[in-house]
C-alpha cells in the first residue's frame, strides 16, 4: 500500500484527519507522515509505502523529543500525552498507520473509535520548515524557572552575593569579597584554598568593575 492510497491530496493542497474528530491544534499522524514524505521525496512522495512513511515519522518523533505527540479520545474528546516508550514499540507502527488505537475494554470495539494520534501542528510545521520547534521567547522565559539543583560552590557564592549586596551598580573590591569568602567558608565544603577563593572572588565581580573607574579600586 502506498501513500496515495491513504489520500489523493498532496499535503500542500489540503489538510486531512479522522472523520468526526476535531483538533485544530493537532496534525493527524497520517497527515504528518504524508507531509514528511513530501518534504523528503518531493513530488515522488506517493511512491513511498505507507508503512515506511509511518516508520520515518516515528523515527523523527523519537529523535526530536521536543515534538509533542498526543491522543484524542474519540468518545470524550480528552487529550492525553503519548508515552515516548510507546513510539519504540512495533505496535506504534501498526496503530500510527491506522491513525488511532481502537478501544479494547470499552462497551464495544469498532474500527472508528479509540485514541486518535496527533502531533502539535505548529511544532511539526516548524520542524518541516527547519525552523525552531520551540518559540525562542518560551526558551527565554523558561530560563526564569529556578533550577532544581544548585551545586554547593554556587550556593556558597550566591550567599556571598546576598551578604555583600553585590550588584551591577555597586563596585566592590576583590579583597572585600576574598575576606568574606575566607571567613564564611562552610566547614562541610571541601576544596578551600587561596586559589579557589581567588577564583570565586573573580567570578563574583562584574567584568566592568575590573577595568577603569577610580584607581583606588584597582588590585
Amino acid at each position: 500500500m502506498s501513500l496515495d492510497e491513504e489520500t489523493s491530496e498532496t499535503p500542500k493542497i489540503k489538510r486531512f484527519g479522522p472523520a468526526g474528530i476535531t483538533c485544530p491544534e493537532g496534525m493527524w499522524v497520517q497527515e504528518a507522515a504524508v507531509r514528511l514524505a513530501h518534504k523528503e521525496h518531493g513530488e515522488h512522495w506517493r511512491q513511498q509505502p505507507a508503512e515506511e512513511a509511518i516508520q520515518n515519522l516515528i523515527q523523527a518523533l523519537i529523535l526530536t523529543p521536543e515534538l509533542e505527540v498526543f491522543s484524542i479520545n474519540s468518545h470524550k474528546g480528552t487529550k492525553s500525552p503519548v508515552d515516548r516508550d510507546f513510539l519504540r514499540s512495533r505496535s506504534a507502527v501498526d496503530y500510527f498507520k491506522k491513525g488511532f488505537k481502537p478501544f479494547s475494554s470499552d462497551f464495544y470495539v469498532s474500527d472508528t473509535d479509540g485514541y486518535f494520534f496527533f502531533v502539535d501542528r505548529e511544532q511539526f510545521e516548524n520542524f518541516l520548515a527547519d525552523r525552531p520547534i520551540v518559540d525562542p521567547l518560551e526558551i527565554q522565559q523558561s530560563g526564569d524557572i529556578p533550577p532544581s539543583y544548585i551545586p554547593p560552590y554556587m550556593e556558597f557564592m550566591l550567599k556571598a552575593v546576598t551578604a555583600l549586596g553585590l550588584s551591577q551598580e555597586q563596585r566592590t573590591g576583590k579583597s572585600v569579597i576574598v575576606d568574606w569568602l575566607k571567613e564564611n567558608w562552610p566547614k562541610d565544603l571541601d576544596g578551600k584554598s587561596d586559589r579557589m577563593v581567588d577564583s570565586m572572588a573573580t567570578m563574583l565581580r562584574s567584568p566592568e568593575h575590573k577595568k577603569g573607574g577610580n584607581t583606588s579600586w584597582k588590585e
